[in-house]
């Protein structure tokens, strides 16, 4: 259901954050990232996602938390621009 779901976030154009679900993960880009280093977690049968962002700060929670991950980001840490590509149902919450 999840695999598939691509999140993105940009500031001005720029990476903020992509969070991509497949072949049965979950990865994390920032835009600091080279490549040396893959930020995945298995997520075999995960019928839910929740992603927090607050400046800078991500979090990750998949299969109602029994997966869940954090990464600091120090770049373009205010996106103005999500775009989420899923199958599966989306509910967006802001607290802005």
């Amino acid at each position: 259901m999840l695999d598939g779901t691509r999140i993105t976030a940009t500031e001005a154009g720029q990476l903020s954050f992509s969070i991509v679900v497949e072949d049965q993960s979950v990865s994390v880009q920032l835009p600091q990232d080279d490549g040396s280093i893959r930020y995945a977690a298995a997520v075999a049968d995960a019928a839910d996602l929740r992603v927090i962002h607050d400046k800078g700060i991500l979090e990750i929670f998949a299969d109602g938390g029994a997966v869940c991950g954090t990464r600091r980001n120090y770049l373009n840490i205010r996106p103005d621009k999500l775009v989420i590509l899923s199958k599966a149902h989306i509910s967006i919450f802001s607290g802005e």
